[in-house]
C-alpha cells in the first residue's frame, strides 16, 4: 500500500471534525481477541472505535507509530489526542473517549468583617 493510499484510507477512517478511536489490532494477536468482546459492546453501544488491521495496512501503523498490538489511538479533528498501548478494561476505553471533566475552582467566601 502506498503512502497516498494509506492517507486517502485515513481520510476515510476519521472526517476532519470526527472524534474516533482507531483500534490497532492483528488477527493473529491474542490480547486483541481478549479485548475483542468488549469493543465490540462498545461500538454496538454506538462509541465511535474503527478497527485498524496492522498486517494490512502497515502505512497507518507506522504514520501512528504503532509498537504492539492492540494499540487504540484517540483522533480529533484529525489529530492524535491518547492512546492506551496494550489490552485495556471498558472502563479504560470509555475514559479514554470520555475524559474526566477539570473540576471548576471552588469560589472563594466572602470574609465577615471584624
Amino acid at each position: 500500500m502506498t503512502a497516498a493510499t494509506a492517507l486517502v484510507l485515513f481520510a476515510a477512517l476519521v472526517a476532519a471534525d470526527e472524534t474516533v478511536v482507531l483500534e490497532f489490532t492483528t488477527a493473529n494477536c491474542p490480547h486483541c481477541r481478549t479485548v475483542e468482546p468488549v469493543v465490540r459492546g462498545l461500538a454496538k453501544q454506538g462509541f465511535p472505535i474503527r478497527q485498524v488491521d496492522g498486517r494490512t495496512q502497515p502505512d497507518l501503523v507506522w504514520q501512528y507509530k504503532i509498537k504492539g498490538f492492540p494499540t487504540f489511538v484517540l483522533v480529533s479533528g484529525g489529530r492524535e489526542v491518547s492512546r492506551i498501548e496494550g489490552a485495556a478494561s471498558r472502563e479504560r476505553l470509555i475514559g479514554l473517549l470520555k475524559p474526566p471533566t477539570t473540576p471548576q475552582p471552588i469560589a472563594k467566601q466572602a470574609q465577615p468583617e471584624r
